[in-house]
């Protein structure tokens, strides 16, 4: 998850640099489409490097791994057991909520065209999201007090 959440924040960025928010003003899909078919002709015709500099796949790329990263923490806190887990229940619990709360800024930015103090406040709550996940890395080491 550690890698996922590298790679989010690095897309986050390609977002901003690209102002790609300001495009597909539409959520859950891209304008109707999941994935959009020029995602593949751009990928065809450029090669894998567009999945870095073409607005259309930057976007999409960072809605996926949003979704999945999202989806994945709330299955590790579904299935939390402190005898499987080390990690504190209450991190995890943070970690929720902060992606829970870092979806609905991305959400309310791109059906908004991304209003200032929104774009700010995701990518403030990305700062946050990854020093808790530093955090419950830290936390996760053998030796670390579990209070769950």
């Amino acid at each position: 998850m550690y890698i996922l959440a590298i790679i989010q924040v690095t897309y986050g960025a390609f977002v901003a640099g690209l102002n790609a928010g300001l495009f597909y003003p539409t959520f859950p899909t891209m304008n109707g489409e999941f994935m959009p078919a020029s995602i593949m002709e751009k990928v065809n015709s450029s090669g894998w490097v567009s999945l870095t500099n073409d607005i259309t796949s930057v976007q999409f790329v960072h809605r996926l791994l949003g979704i999945l990263i999202f989806l994945l923490i709330a299955a590790i806190l579904n299935n939390y057991r402190p005898s499987l887990l080390r990690r504190n229940k209450k991190l995890l619990i943070a970690l929720f909520y902060i992606v829970t709360l870092q979806a609905l800024l991305g959400i309310t930015a791109i059906l908004y065209s991304v209003p200032f103090i929104i774009a700010v406040l995701h990518q403030f709550t990305a700062l946050v999201f990854v020093a808790i996940l530093i955090i419950n890395l830290h936390g996760s080491r053998p030796g670390w007090p579990d209070k769950a």
